[in-house]
């Protein structure tokens, strides 16, 4: 009865004493995508705990709280072996009498250093590296023991010029930071981003995810991601632009509901400023890139793409006689086209579906018709703001299309009016290719020209039935201004 008495007592001082140690998570940031705007209901957790998880709210911000401890895993019937890092610390956790075996590889997976130590005894074991003889880098710690195998990654970090006998030379810092735990990022249409630890406590992280190309999701089966088909709804058509230029709806004058405006690098910024000239107080909006002197484009982000094989989503100029800025219509192709007899892409977009977001109006646009956002599409009327934002000659038609109708009017122009469908992609893709595809930049704008390509068929204004329908919440937290605050 002794014995296990004291056995009992001594694991139970360990698990005490590892707790008293545990380590208190205190992390808060922001998450922005490339254009500099925050990004809501992204999922921020601490990498390994099932427990420690947060989502960002609608500024992208986020407070990551909560406790992690030496002992990852407990089982009721007692502890079991563990490796964990502390800097150049390995402290390893024992249940029997075992040998502990270590590896250290560089990233490239050359061996760097090897060690198997005599047999340890049970309990809490601890192992200093070598870490401050290594250059700078990051390496992989491989850690085997009883039955198990711990693999971390441990990061030597710079610490500039340090003295020597023949001068100044690069050195590595001597108090060398382990990489202690990992914070994952993720959330819908962003490459999953991950943030390393060299604290448990600290604010004002920043992280900016990369938005993932959409192009796979262009055959993705749907599987009850369409919605139900329009009832009761309208006749409309479809015809296609880029312009450049400052949306309608980025304008103070003519909403409430801000659009998002860009600059010249697509980097979103403000609509408007406030200004005063002498006794009078008003806002001003960000002057046009398609005037002179303007600094404010369309942005990038606002391209089109798929959800699935028979679902997109995008924005679109449509006909205003109120303010229609924000409204999301549903629209459901039905196979026919505007202007004649359907081709063969008006027949393979019947059953297709979009959910457009009006954030322009046209003077041009019909009723009934919506002149949907697509890179590629036509620069119309205004052709200044393109040729400044992506620096190219804009009345070069075999460059950036017909000023109405784009890539397919130049390639049907070309081909014949009767051309096969595939003949026309082929030609459509090639101009994506050589317009945007070349310019890292513009890279956006290059899916939304594939996706045109591949999810659309490159079709001609092909027509359909629509109704007003409420706005998904990406379609919205890509449309809003995050200058400006919401309705």
């Amino acid at each position: 009865m002794t014995l296990k008495y004291r056995a009992i007592s001594a694991a139970m001082v360990l698990l005490l004493t590892w707790i008293i140690n545990a380590q208190t998570i205190s992390l808060s940031g922001k998450v922005i995508n490339s254009t500099g705007k925050s990004i809501s209901g992204v999922k921020v957790s601490l990498a390994g705990y099932t427990d420690i998880d947060t989502v960002t709210d609608t500024s992208g911000q986020f407070t990551l709280k909560g406790e992690v401890t030496s002992v990852r895993q407990l089982k009721i019937e007692g502890l079991i072996p563990e490796a964990v890092l502390r800097g150049s610390d390995l402290r390893v956790f024992l249940r029997n009498h075992s040998k502990v075996s270590v590896a250290i590889y560089a990233i490239s997976g050359k061996l760097m250093y090897n060690m198997s130590t005599t047999i340890l005894s049970p309990g809490l074991n601890n192992i200093v590296l070598p870490m401050n003889t290594f250059s700078t880098g990051v390496y992989l710690i491989a850690v085997s023991y009883e039955e198990s195998k711990s693999i971390f990654r441990y990061r030597v970090a710079s610490s500039g010029m340090v003295p020597s006998e023949t001068g100044l030379r690069s050195g590595r810092t001597l108090s060398a930071q382990a990489i202690l735990d990992t914070i994952q990022f993720s959330a819908e249409g962003y490459v999953d981003t991950s943030y390393v630890l060299t604290s448990y406590t600290k604010s004002g992280i920043q992280i900016t995810m990369q938005r993932a190309s959409r192009l796979a999701n262009i055959t993705k089966k749907c599987n009850g991601l369409k919605p139900s088909p329009v009832s009761g709804g309208q006749k409309g058509w479809g015809s296609r632009y880029w312009d450049c230029c400052k949306p309608h709806c980025s304008w103070p004058e003519q909403t409430k509901r801000y659009a998002a405006n860009c600059d010249k690098d697509g980097k979103e910024i403000p609509c408007f400023k406030t200004v005063t000239n002498g006794t009078w107080t008003g806002v001003q909006g960000t002057r046009s890139g398609c005037d002179q002197d303007g600094e404010a484009y369309m942005c990038y982000s606002h391209v089109p793409y798929a959800v699935c094989d028979e679902l997109a989503l995008g924005f679109a100029a449509v006909p205003a006689n109120t303010d229609i800025c924000g409204k999301c219509y549903q629209v459901d192709f039905d196979g026919g086209f505007k202007h004649g007899d359907p081709k063969p892409a008006h027949l393979l977009m019947k059953g297709k579906s979009m959910i457009v977001m009006a954030s322009n109006i046209g003077h041009d646009v019909g009723g009934g018709q919506f002149d949907m956002m697509i890179p590629g599409g036509g620069l119309g009327a205004f052709r200044s703001g393109c040729q400044k934002q992506w620096g190219v000659d804009v009345n070069n038609e075999s460059l950036v299309g017909k000023g109405y109708g784009g890539f397919t009017s130049t390639c049907r122009e070309k081909l014949g009016w009767d051309a096969e469908t595939e003949d026309v992609k082929l030609c459509v893709r090639s101009m994506c290719d050589n317009l945007f595809g070349k310019n890292p930049a513009l890279r956006d704008l290059y899916d939304g020209c594939i996706w045109y390509v591949e999810w659309m068929h490159a079709v001609d204004n092909p027509t359909f039935t629509y109704k007003e329908v409420e706005c998904p919440q990406v379609l919205i937290d890509l449309y809003y201004s995050a200058f400006h605050p919401r309705p």
